[in-house]
């Protein structure tokens, strides 16, 4: 792994600034690591489902006005304003805020006032939390990821949650045994175990 690392650095050396922290190596860099935090895996992952359980970009309440054509109407206006209002001046503020302390949330947060310490601190429980069960959903993505190359897709024709339960997690109906439920057939399944600890490698390497 060391040598992973040397050949990282020797291709990529992070600059450092003149305080000796680490800083971006360009502008780009910097626009797209900013542009993968705010699109997240929940706007991946879920939205194209709501957009297609919907009938595209169109949900909000009902009447469509009749002098609109039901195909335009433009449903997704909530979201975007929650996205205007609330994501954009938050990262602004996130950003701002950890540039003006040069500082991750614990140290900028402390520079801020020292009660603030506490919050600091949660942000990185956030974090950790929501990394550890993302990692679990990239599980599953890297397994279709994997699948999506056989002809025919193994999943046509098939109904997909019964197809995700049966042969990605491989989950098994309970025996009812004197009212009580028992699981008998669970056991690890490699294929899964091996795609969580190649994430969670990224995410040391990260």
């Amino acid at each position: 792994m060391n040598a992973l690392r040397k050949v990282g650095a020797f291709l990529s050396p992070p600059p450092k600034a003149a305080d000796e922290r680490d800083t971006w190596p360009s502008r780009t860099s910097y626009i797209l690591a900013t542009m993968a935090g705010t699109i997240g895996m929940g706007n991946m992952l879920r939205f194209p489902s709501v957009a297609f359980n919907n009938h595209g970009l169109q949900w909000c309440v009902d009447p469509v006005p009749n002098w609109m054509p039901r195909s335009l109407y433009p449903r997704f206006i909530p979201y975007l304003m929650a996205v205007v209002i609330i994501a954009i001046p938050g990262l602004i503020l996130e950003v701002a805020i950890g540039n003006a302390y040069r500082g991750g949330p614990v140290v900028a947060y402390n520079a801020m006032n020292k009660r603030l310490r506490g919050t600091g601190l949660s942000l990185i429980f956030i974090g950790f939390m929501v990394l550890t069960y993302f990692n679990v959903i990239v599980t599953w993505f890297m397994v279709f990821f994997v699948r999506s190359f056989e002809n025919p897709l193994p999943w046509v024709g098939r109904d997909p949650e019964e197809y995700f339960l049966r042969e990605i997690l491989r989950t098994v109906d309970p025996v009812e045994d004197g009212g009580f439920a028992s699981y008998t057939a669970v056991s690890l399944i490699g294929e899964l175990a091996g795609w969580c600890a190649f994430v969670w490698l990224l995410v040391w390497l990260w």
